[in-house]
């Protein structure tokens, strides 16, 4: 019996006109309803066979005038190059599509492949255009599977050749996440407060907990997220998303040559005592990394309370004795900007020098004391109880401003959270 809790299975259409739900509620065990739901939410893909042309041997080119081996350098070029273009043709791919009339241009657009002979000449000089068109007729075409893409609609009736998917884990499913706020709509782009706990990007198991979604779903008027960097599932903050493929690549070019700056503020559960500001440039994962802390304030978590600063999970609050002694705790809340963006940069920086941010689970505050000094006096324990004593605490790390180049206007955009 199949696993209800976790399927993956891939199906090769053979007949024309199957429902994509019938098929897929037959080889999963799961019912109707499920499959609808699955679908909604982003974990079926569908792909279907594309014909990709192959060179003849170099013998059938020989009486082209001794073009052979430009010809076939020529090709491969053009070849190489429609591949490209289709990647950066398609990058919300994982983000699946907003209507039945996008999806539709999209395949028909997917359906043109490389086999008419106007796509061929263009790579070719005048001089050979006849001979290669001629050249073309006798390409042997292979098919191979196409890109995937999101299938929702349950009514749409399948082809011979095309590849249905269902990526089902119960857990993903049945997942859910807090609603994201606009903060500005600039039409080619949107920036967003992303809450903690909702993803930038899905997976092939979903996307229905990503802000990319969310802002499919909710923007008026609809339009496709394409999505430009991500921040932590965990960590709250200002996202931005473009909405046309001009606006998204100009905005990850700036990404790219860190030009868009971007502050964070991290609480720590530690005092600070570092002078500022202070770079941070230790390489992560052998790549160059550039954290500066800016500033440092002390606050207290009765002051994080009051500007709604500090969050608890679902499970509880601070396990100090009292409730006066839990509101006067004392943190340092740091402002840090960033010129990288590697995987949990802030975090892995400030490990380094044995600070912690609050309610951090992955890199806790033991794996980085003995780094520090003056902490040379504290015992397992005292850091163990401290420990405890935030348990509950969500991830305090917050993406606060951001200041970019809007990509119609040319003009420098600030945007930023209110404190």
């Amino acid at each position: 019996m199949i696993d209800q809790e976790k399927i993956e299975i891939s199906i090769d259409i053979d007949q024309p006109g199957a429902m994509p739900v019938d098929i897929l509620a037959e080889a999963s065990g799961l019912s109707r309803t499920a499959v609808k739901d699955a679908m909604s939410k982003g974990a079926v893909w569908l792909s279907k066979q594309v014909n990709v042309a192959v060179p003849e041997e170099p013998e059938l080119l020989a009486d082209s005038d001794n073009q052979t081996s430009d010809i076939d350098a020529v090709e491969a070029e053009a070849v190489e190059s429609a591949v490209v273009d289709a990647d950066i043709a398609e990058p919300q791919a994982d983000s699946g599509q907003l209507s039945e009339q996008q999806e539709s241009a999209s395949e028909a657009a997917s359906s043109t492949e490389e086999s008419g002979a106007d796509i061929w000449k263009a790579a070719w000089p005048k001089s050979v255009e006849k001979t290669v068109a001629k050249t073309i007729k006798e390409k042997i075409f292979i098919a191979k599977q196409g890109r995937p893409r999101r299938l929702r609609r349950g009514k749409r009736t399948l082809e011979i050749g095309q590849n249905i998917s269902l990526y089902y884990d119960q857990k993903v499913i049945g997942s859910s996440c807090p609603a994201a706020e606009l903060i500005a709509d600039e039409g080619s782009y949107t920036i967003w407060h992303k809450p903690a706990g909702m993803l930038c990007q899905g997976s092939r198991w979903g996307d229905h907990t990503t802000i990319a979604r969310w802002a499919e779903n909710n923007l008026m008027p609809q339009r496709t997220a394409f999505v430009v960097h991500r921040i932590d599932k965990m960590t709250s903050g200002l996202v931005v998303l473009a909405h046309s493929k001009k606006a998204a690549a100009h905005i990850s070019k700036q990404f790219a040559d860190r030009t868009i700056e971007k502050t964070y503020k991290a609480i720590i559960n530690q005092q600070f005592d570092s002078p500022l500001p202070l770079l941070i440039d230790t390489a992560l994962d052998c790549k160059p990394c550039l954290t500066t802390i800016v500033s440092a304030q002390v606050v207290t978590a009765n002051q994080l309370f009051d500007k709604g600063n500090l969050s608890l999970d679902d499970d509880g609050v601070l396990a100090d004795p009292t409730t006066e002694e839990r509101l006067e705790k004392t943190y340092s809340q740091l402002e840090i900007r960033i010129a990288t963006g590697r995987k949990h940069q802030i975090r892995r920086h400030l490990n380094t020098l044995g600070y912690t941010v609050l309610g951090d689970r992955l890199y806790p505050m033991a794996s980085a004391s003995a780094n520090r000094p003056d902490d040379s006096d504290k015992t397992s324990s005292d850091t163990e109880t401290s420990q405890t004593n935030e348990a509950n605490i969500d991830l305090q790390l917050r993406a606060v401003a951001l200041r970019l180049i809007n990509p119609d206007s040319g003009i420098s955009q600030h945007y930023k959270l209110d404190d």
